[in-house]
């Protein structure tokens, strides 16, 4: 299933358009959980927040979202596990992109 942001219309009222799909945010820093979640919310999309990889697990054999946005690195298991775990409950299709600015990067090694 493609999904998108509701047209200008939609939003209008003007067209009617396909329900938005529903969107999975998974981070263990909860405001950036959570405003990633109002962010996609706010355009019109079902959201859900997710603090841990297990926790994402759960949710998504529950109630099956089209699109889960994950960080890599969380603690007990990585972002990459609890998508291998989804694989036989979902259709699981990985686009994995860093966007750590390369100053924090380096910071750290």
């Amino acid at each position: 299933m493609e999904i998108g942001p509701p047209t200008a219309n939609y939003l209008s009222g003007q067209m009617d358009s396909p329900k938005p799909g529903k969107i999975l945010i998974v981070d263990d820093e909860v405001s950036i959980a959570d405003t990633l979640g109002a962010i996609f919310s706010n355009q019109g999309y079902e959201t859900r927040v997710a603090y841990s990889a297990e926790q994402s697990i759960e949710i998504i054999a529950q109630w099956k979202p089209e699109l889960a946005i994950t960080d890599v690195v969380l603690p007990v298991m990585s972002g990459i596990e609890s998508c291998d775990s989804a694989q036989g409950k979902i259709s699981v299709h990985s686009s994995p992109f860093d966007v750590e600015p390369d100053h924090r990067r380096h910071a750290r090694e």
